[in-house]
């Protein structure tokens, strides 16, 4: 027998043991740890969340669509990108911008870019319940998903033709 080989197998059999004793096995008290903190991440994720759950930043996306009849027909169509930071004292600041095109219909019909507010940043106030952030001065109320990490509000005003599709994802 090679005198090398049972000295491999002693260096082999040592490091394995370095190893093990390095990386433990799991105890009871960690393994009920670790199960108690996942059984906590699972009911945030099916909705058992409270408003400081939500506070953090958040991408905006949206779509808006605007249909107009009378002596100046047209369709509108624009996209909002930008950001929504949710704090914990309740404010919400929103920052992005606007823009799309603008369909005139007539006599001599055109496409223009559309002219919005331009976007900018809106501070305003909100609060969580029941599944829904609202927020003060008449915006969109959001269903909350996944735990917090996607917001999603839409609505249609039959009364100025006006669609709005509205997804907020979690970024921190």
């Amino acid at each position: 027998m090679n005198p090398r080989v049972p000295s491999l197998f002693f260096a082999v059999a040592f490091a394995a043991l370095l190893a093990q004793a390095q990386n433990p096995a799991p105890t009871i008290e960690s393994l009920a740890s670790d199960l108690a903190a996942l059984t906590a991440r699972v009911a945030k994720l099916e909705g058992q969340i409270v408003a400081a759950d939500l506070v953090g930043t958040y991408a905006l996306r949206g779509i808006q669509v605007e249909l107009s009849g009378g002596s100046s027909t047209q369709v509108s169509s624009y996209v909002y990108l930008g950001t929504a930071v949710l704090a914990a004292d309740g404010t919400a600041t929103l920052t992005g911008t606007e823009s799309g095109n603008t369909l005139l219909f007539g006599s001599s019909s055109s496409v223009s870019p559309f002219m919005g507010s331009g976007g900018g940043t809106f501070t305003t106030t909100w609060t969580y319940a029941d599944g829904t952030v609202t927020t003060l001065g008449g915006a969109l109320p959001l269903a909350v998903a996944a735990g917090g990490r996607i917001l999603i509000g839409s609505s249609a005003n039959n009364s100025d033709g006006t669609n709005v599709l509205l997804i907020l994802t979690r970024l921190q």
